[in-house]
């Protein structure tokens, strides 16, 4: 069943909540924008160590990216609850499931981001997501899904690829 349907169906259970079907229908290409705020607020960092530019807006940045990666997170967490083969389907899939691995990526450079705060929670929380972004590729490996890096053999986004002369052997 699509993701749209079994989502159409927790909404039509009484007490359903619209707020709630929108931010289920997140889908997880989403995950990139709390990743480019962490880019951008650590090259405002820079600039400011190298220009002279002020610091808080650079601390602006990571505070904007911590709320966006903590919001798709629980996002995430929620879906895993109410639906969790719509997840599944998503990480499995070739279009979408990369975007899965900038959640620990993300992860990361916001421990990267808190270091100079909290050195010894910044070292743990990088941890943390580096191991869930080991155990991903592990599971991307073992499940025989496509990885990230297979990403340009996916017949959804290169259709010339699903011809005769392109078997892929």
């Amino acid at each position: 069943m699509p993701f749209h349907e079994q989502f159409d169906m927790l909404i039509e259970r009484p007490g359903a909540d619209s707020m709630l079907h929108t931010l289920l229908t997140i889908p997880p290409t989403f995950y990139s924008i709390s990743f480019g705020f962490v880019g951008l607020a650590r090259v405002w960092h820079l600039a400011s160590n190298f220009y002279g530019l002020s610091a808080g807006i650079g601390n602006a940045l990571f505070l904007v990216a911590a709320v966006l990666f903590l919001l798709f997170l629980a996002v995430l967490m929620i879906k895993l609850m109410l639906a969790p083969k719509v997840v599944l389907a998503n990480l499995t899939d070739s279009a979408f499931g990369p975007f899965f691995s900038l959640l620990p990526i993300t992860g990361m450079l916001l421990a990267v981001g808190l270091e100079p705060y909290a050195l010894d929670g910044a070292r743990l929380l990088f941890l943390v997501f580096f191991v869930a972004t080991v155990l991903l590729a592990g599971w991307y490996m073992a499940s025989g899904s496509s990885p990230p890096w297979m990403l340009t053999r996916s017949p959804r986004l290169f259709p010339a690829r699903r011809s005769r002369w392109y078997s892929g052997r």
